[in-house]
């Protein structure tokens, strides 16, 4: 009597087959599952990022309704940031700048910052407006209760959990912008994604 030998076998082939089936569909699940988290994750880190940048207010710092004619898209950053964070108006702000810039000047015509200001074209070195230098616009802000904190030797960049909070008027590359409890008040959004380092910036004595 012969047996056939498919019988056994088949089913155990079939049984097999399930749970190589049923193997790789937990297999997937699980690897869906880790993608899915794993997307959550980079969602949220990315969430943070944002949230931790700095939120930018354009604004001039009330340059053209001082009567300049233009608002100094790009230009005179220096006038506006300190108009900004000190609440000053911008027509006061500009004009004590100009005359720190010419006492500067008279007091040390030799220096190198002098020789430029003495060489601009038509006299725009005196405007701060057109540029002003650490040396001009610092002792102005001290000499109404401002002080400087340098970062030197820090890294830190322009976000909003890397400031303190209050009203700042902060030191980047070649730059001057106000920050006001992390945001960035200015003409155009200066921080470039939270990766511009900081050299220092100025607060109230009391702050």
């Amino acid at each position: 009597m012969s047996r056939n030998s498919s019988g056994p076998t088949s089913t155990a082939r079939g049984e097999a087959q399930e749970v190589d089936q049923l193997s790789s569909q937990i297999d997937c699940t699980n690897t869906k599952s880790a993608a899915d988290t794993q997307a959550r994750t980079t969602r949220k880190r990315r969430a943070g990022k944002l949230k931790q940048r700095c939120r930018w207010v354009r604004t001039d710092g009330g340059r053209r309704a001082s009567g300049f004619r233009d608002a100094g898209d790009r230009g005179g950053c220096v006038p506006r940031a300190i108009a900004i964070a000190t609440r000053k108006p911008y027509r006061e702000v500009h004009d004590a700048l100009t005359e720190a810039t010419a006492r500067y000047v008279r007091r040390w015509p030799r220096s190198w910052i002098a020789r430029w200001i003495k060489q601009s074209r038509g006299g725009r070195g005196y405007d701060p407006a057109h540029g002003s230098y650490d040396k001009i616009y610092g002792p102005y802000l001290e000499s109404f209760g401002w002080r400087f904190t340098s970062t030197e030797g820090r890294k830190v960049y322009l976000r909003a959990d890397e400031l303190p909070p209050g009203r700042l008027i902060v030191r980047v590359h070649r730059h001057l912008v106000a920050a006001i409890d992390g945001v960035i008040h200015d003409t155009y959004n200066s921080a470039r994604a939270g990766r511009r380092p900081v050299y220092g910036y100025y607060t109230e004595a009391s702050s």
